[in-house]
């Protein structure tokens, strides 16, 4: 259904910690979030929200640091859709305090947090390609074409699915599918994730039949 090993990435990309740096409203939160520059806001870099993932709008400042300067820059839609959505920030502050390898610890961001998951991805995403450098302390996931479309068309299916362990496991089995007997089989060993699971297929064979053909 998926027609994509690369959806391996994700299903499982979220398991590190992303580098949200500067989301939400709440100074004080980026402090506590321990990402680069989590101090006062800087006032020499505003704009708008753009489109990408879902924003409350507003003007967006980076925090006087190297990497959130560079994304408020190269990165305006995603950096700004996630600093005016309050629960990337609280989702980047969860899963910086996750160890490396603990995948529980972040599939309970991911379950506590479900509305940020697109936003946070997709800054991840910008930042990997426009802000390797500056946002060299951070693990960062380039995503394929693909990937972003998912993302991008099928926001609601996918924090559904990536939010519920059953499905972001589910979507790891699929994707090292080659056919439909195995699909089948995938859908077995997780009864409890159809429903997501099958919604993100249906949107994504509707919505990026090109990127993931």
């Amino acid at each position: 259904m998926f027609g994509t090993k690369r959806l391996a990435t994700l299903a499982l990309g979220l398991c590190v910690p992303l580098a949200v740096v500067a989301c939400g409203n709440d100074d004080q939160l980026f402090s506590a979030s321990h990402g680069a520059g989590g101090g006062a806001a800087s006032s020499s870099s505003t704009t708008t929200a753009g489109q990408g993932g879902s924003s409350s709008g507003g003007a967006c400042v980076d925090f006087g640091d190297a990497c959130t300067a560079c994304e408020v820059t190269a990165c305006e839609e995603s950096y700004c859709a996630c600093y005016g959505q309050s629960d990337c920030g609280l989702y980047a502050q969860c899963t910086f305090a996750c160890e490396t390898d603990d995948i529980d610890c972040y599939q309970a961001c991911n379950a506590q947090y479900p509305n940020a998951i697109t936003n946070a991805v997709l800054l991840n995403d910008c930042a990997a390609k426009a802000c390797p450098a500056q946002c060299a302390g951070y693990p960062l996931i380039e995503l394929d074409a693909c990937e972003r479309c998912s993302y991008e068309r099928c926001e609601t299916t996918m924090n559904a699915c990536l939010s519920k362990a059953s499905c972001t496991s589910l979507l790891a089995c699929l994707a090292e599918c080659n056919g439909t007997a195995c699909q089948e089989q995938c859908y077995g060993a997780h009864p409890d994730a159809g429903t997501e699971g099958y919604a993100v297929g249906t949107c994504i064979a509707q919505q990026c039949g090109a990127e993931c053909g």
